[in-house]
């Protein structure tokens, strides 16, 4: 049992001192993600206009 609590308290205050670091340095997770977010935004209107032209291909019968 003192070894999970220990091992609990460790974690914790590792994550606290990680926090600290990039709390500190000024890191954000924004940086890594506006990419990602990019991306996504660039799927999306992508799979919008093949819903567009599908339903269109369906209405028109072309």
């Amino acid at each position: 049992m003192e070894i999970a609590l220990l091992s609990a308290v460790t974690l914790l205050l590792l994550g606290a001192g990680l926090g600290a670091l990039a709390w500190v340095h000024g890191w954000s997770v924004e940086r890594l993600s506006r990419p990602l977010r990019a991306a996504a935004t660039e799927a999306g209107e992508r799979t919008a206009d093949l819903v567009a032209d599908f339903r269109d291909w369906l209405r028109l019968g072309r």
